[in-house]
């Protein structure tokens, strides 16, 4: 099965001492009941059919009526030859059976998952895509980039949906994204994600205080980031009881 027709072929049968002029090929429906031709795609009078044995019906055609076969249905066909004395008996149903299949859809909702994100560990979720193409899918791959424009695999063969990534640099986005795999082949990738490697910053030094006549100048020195640049400061005084004023003071 090619990745938009479906062949199919049968043997040539003894002719009877009659050439054979035409071929009947039927294809089981949906309901497995019935079977119904396809002259559009594959007409057994056909001087090419008769001379080849072989058609081929698009997998579109398969799946609209009156054959409406699913994604994942095999293809059970039958053929009936016919000379110049008229047609033979219908032949045995398919036994070598192509399945309609396709690569899954892309995965969905990849999200950063703030309950394990922290410093230089990263964690994603994210969800199944809506089809996955007439058979299971079968794992996941994550991809990462750090700014290059080159994805690079994190890891392969993920059952689950969902995976930490640990030894990260702290200060460094990271872009991520996700593909599927099942027996026909890779999904489309999820939209890409970026996600900072970060955490709150240290704590800052013990801060020094100077009187300024009308005012209380406080300095300290920055502390280490964490990844991030620091965006505010809050500052609280101690006052005359000893006990460190509630009200605090923004920094900016």
């Amino acid at each position: 099965m090619a990745a938009s027709d479906v062949v199919i072929s049968w043997d040539l049968p003894d002719n009877g001492g009659s050439a054979i002029t035409a071929y009947k090929i039927e294809i089981l429906e949906e309901n497995a009941l019935t079977y119904a031709v396809d002259l559009a795609h594959c007409d057994g009078a056909l001087p090419g059919v008769v001379a080849s044995r072989t058609c081929s019906v698009p997998i579109t055609s398969l799946m609209a009526p009156p054959f409406t076969l699913p994604w994942g249905a095999e293809i059970v066909a039958r053929v009936t030859a016919e000379n110049s004395y008229g047609p033979s008996l219908v032949s045995p149903p398919t036994t070598e059976r192509a399945i309609i299949l396709r690569a899954p859809d892309a995965p969905l909702g990849l999200a950063n998952n703030l309950q394990v994100t922290f410093g230089t560990l990263i964690g994603l979720t994210w969800a199944a895509g809506p089809q996955a193409g007439g058979t299971p899918v079968l794992d996941y791959t994550l991809w990462s980039d750090q700014g290059s424009g080159s994805y690079q695999p994190v890891v392969a063969n993920l059952t689950n949906t969902a995976y930490a990534v640990s030894g990260l640099s702290l200060g460094t986005s990271y872009t991520f994204r996700v593909q599927a795999r099942n027996a026909f082949g890779l999904s489309d990738f999820t939209y890409s994600l970026p996600i900072l490697a970060a955490q709150q910053p240290n704590v800052p030094s013990a801060p020094t205080t100077e009187f300024l006549r009308t005012s209380v100048k406080v300095t300290w020195t920055a502390p280490y980031n964490g990844g991030s640049p620091i965006t505010g400061y809050r500052v609280q005084l101690k006052q005359s009881d000893g006990i460190f004023s509630e009200n605090l003071i923004d920094c900016g």
